[in-house]
C-alpha cells in the first residue's frame, strides 16, 4: 500500500555529482575550521630484548608487539619508543622507572608484586630446539636431569 508518492524533476547525473561534490566539500572545509591543532604524541619508553616477531628492531614498526602496542596507545595519545636491551636490564629499569613499559613480559607471581599487566593480546608458544636426530623427547621438567639448557634471567 503506497501512502504517498513524490514527483521530482529529472536532474542530469554531473549536476547531482557537482552538488554532492559541493556539499562533501563544504562539510570538510567546515569540519576543519574548529578542529583544534593536533596535539604531539606523549612518548613512552619501552625496553625489551629481540624476540623475533614479537619485537626485532630489524622488523618493520620494530616487530608485531611494538607494532600493536603503538595502534593501541596511539588512540590515547602516546607514542610507544622501544629500546633493545638485554632482558633482566628491561626488567630492572622499568623496576626502577628509566623505563615506563615492557612490551613483551610474561606475567608471573613475583613480577606482579612490582609491575600492571595488561590482558595478553599476544600468545607466543615457548619450544625446546634440539639438533636433528637426537633422540631426546620432553616429558616433563624431570627429563631435563642431565642435559644443559640455555635460559634468559628472570
Amino acid at each position: 500500500m503506497k501512502l504517498f508518492s513524490l514527483r521530482l524533476p529529472t536532474l542530469s547525473q554531473g549536476f547531482l555529482l557537482f552538488l554532492a561534490g559541493t556539499v562533501m566539500a563544504g562539510y570538510a572545509f567546515a569540519s576543519t575550521q574548529n578542529m583544534p591543532e593536533a596535539q604531539p604524541l606523549i612518548e613512552l619508553q619501552a625496553g625489551a630484548d629481540p624476540w623475533p616477531p614479537y619485537v626485532d628492531e630489524q622488523l618493520p614498526g620494530g616487530g608485531l608487539a611494538v607494532e600493536i602496542a603503538n595502534a593501541a596507545l596511539r588512540t590515547q595519545g602516546y607514542k610507544v619508543v622501544n629500546t633493545i636491551l638485554p632482558w633482566s636490564r628491561a626488567l630492572a629499569d622499568t623496576k626502577s622507572g628509566r623505563l615506563d613499559l615492557i612490551l613483551d613480559a610474561w606475567w608471573t607471581e613475583e613480577r606482579s608484586e612490582h609491575f600492571m599487566f595488561s590482558r595478553p593480546f599476544l600468545d607466543g608458544p615457548v619450544r625446546f630446539i634440539k639438533r636433528k636426530g637426537d633422540p631426546f623427547e620432553f616429558n616433563g621438567i624431570g627429563s631435563l636431569k642431565g642435559k644443559t639448557i640455555a635460559v634468559v634471567r628472570d
